[in-house]
């Protein structure tokens, strides 16, 4: 009998254990699915409190040369995107892909001039905090990476500025990392890792996930964004189909040089919250993974030029003078590829044009 009862209670107390769990999980679930609800919710919400900050920080008198430059880099912004779903935009708009990332350069150029009064320290980078604003070298960093973003655009549609100078168009094609690099201050992400002190123990995780990520697709979009796009156009081998390609590419880099640092003021000023801020900062990533994937049939047929920029993302992880000594060999087989080609143009007109005449 004692035996019989103590097998009831104990069978009574799993089922209460059961039952509490049961409850717990839903509760979590209800608590999951209501913070699902309220972020969904609170979509509308945020897209005015965005709106509103924006207007705010434009209308102000202070650094009025910057703000009003951010809201032309905003308009060409707003305009690129909607031209790739109302190409009369593009049509009216010939130059906008190449304007976009000048004026993009122009507000970093600004910005620096503007707000030399931040703390100059390379190892605070302070763009993946939510305890205080950027460094003064993160800002004048940008110039050179919204630099390059301009280069190529300016390079992509008006080949023939570059092709005139010869030493230019190779100094920003292949050595820029080895000479114009060494004028702007660098600021390493592996530091705002290391470094707790910038981030909230709530938010440390998340922000250390990000950087991380950042620090993975800085690699490729170096390498493949940067170089190996260049390497194309200096062989013109981009074809025609791919010029669209091209124009997202800006877009999603001009979203990473200058929407970024306009992301980090309205976390800054309270209009946007630090993982929201970083969040649109990083969900460009994938976008920008799925444009080398479109990419995929050139990158196939030039395997060539992808296995050069791709043994450069590897070299890149060497000495220096290794980097410098693969880039110098990819120069000079790229420019006897284009001299090959040159050639081979020219005998093939002058064989057509010898054909014309005996005809």
């Amino acid at each position: 009998l004692a035996m019989g009862t103590n097998g009831i209670i104990a069978e009574t107390s799993t089922d209460k254990k059961t039952d509490d769990m049961v409850e717990v999980k839903a509760v979590q679930e209800d608590k999951e699915k209501a913070s699902i609800v309220a972020a969904v919710m609170g979509i509308p919400r945020a897209f005015c409190a965005v709106l509103s900050g924006t207007v705010h920080l434009f209308c102000q008198r202070r650094f009025r040369i910057h703000r009003l430059t951010g809201m032309l880099y905003l308009v060409q912004f707003v305009l690129a995107v909607l031209g790739e779903f109302f190409p009369v935009i593009l049509e009216r708009l010939p130059h906008l892909h190449v304007l976009m990332p000048i004026t993009g350069c122009a507000q970093a150029v600004i910005a620096t001039l503007t707000f030399s009064f931040l703390g100059k320290n390379a190892n605070v980078q302070g763009y993946f905090t939510d305890k205080r604003t950027m460094s003064y070298d993160f800002v004048f960093e940008n110039v050179f990476f919204s630099g390059c973003l301009a280069f190529q655009a300016l390079y992509f549609y008006q080949t023939w500025i570059f092709r005139a100078c010869p030493m230019l168009e190779a100094l920003c094609v292949f050595f820029p990392y080895f000479t114009i690099r060494q004028l702007f201050p660098r600021t390493r992400l592996r530091d705002s890792i290391s470094n707790d002190t910038e981030k909230s123990v709530a938010n440390r995780r998340f922000m250390n996930l990000q950087t991380w990520t950042s620090k993975v697709f800085m690699c490729f979009g170096k390498h493949v964004s940067g170089f190996l796009c260049n390497y194309l156009i200096f062989l013109d081998l981009i074809p025609e189909h791919h010029h669209r390609t091209l124009r997202y590419q800006f877009i999603l880099g001009g979203w990473g040089t200058t929407i970024a640092m306009f992301l980090h003021t309205l976390k800054f000023k309270g209009y946007l919250g630090p993982r929201a801020a970083v969040l649109a900062y990083t969900l460009v990533f994938p976008l920008f993974y799925c444009l080398y994937i479109a990419l995929f049939d050139i990158l196939l047929q030039q395997y060539t030029i992808t296995a050069l920029a791709l043994g450069g993302l590897v070299v890149n992880f060497g000495p220096r003078p290794l980097q410098v000594m693969w880039q110098v060999g990819v120069y000079m087989y790229l420019r006897y590829l284009r001299e090959l080609a040159k050639d081979l143009n020219f005998s093939q007109e002058s064989t057509a044009a010898g054909n014309m005449s005996h005809a």
